[in-house]
């Protein structure tokens, strides 16, 4: 299970302008609206992964310690993206990162 805290119709409008994205790669998406409840249920196991757009820092630094002390990983990134980040174990994390540089890679051709 992933979990998006992303409005369903900004990631529609996302989606749509980069094309189409693997989101059958996923079975299930679930928005719950606190990240630091859904960083602590991917530090439990609850979620599988975890991706964020423009938290604040006390969004995110308990539930990054309580990930990296289960052994997750948690990527800041830093692609115009204010304080966003992916988290998960290391295979869950490299695939939300590949669909993000595809659709930014997509998107760097529309805007041309």
């Amino acid at each position: 299970m992933l979990n998006l805290d992303i409005a369903l119709e900004k990631v529609k409008k996302w989606a749509k302008e980069a094309g189409e994205i693997q989101i059958s790669k996923v079975r299930g998406i679930r928005r719950m609206g606190a990240a630091a409840y859904d960083l602590a249920s991917v530090a439990a196991g609850s979620l599988d992964g975890y991706w964020e757009l423009n938290l604040s820092l006390w969004d995110i630094a308990a539930g990054k310690l309580l990930i990296e002390e289960a052994g997750g990983k948690v990527i800041i990134l830093e692609k115009k993206r204010a304080i966003s980040l992916v988290a998960g174990n290391e295979i869950i994390c490299q695939g939300i990162l590949n669909e993000l540089d595809y659709v930014d890679e997509v998107n760097a051709v529309i805007s041309l």
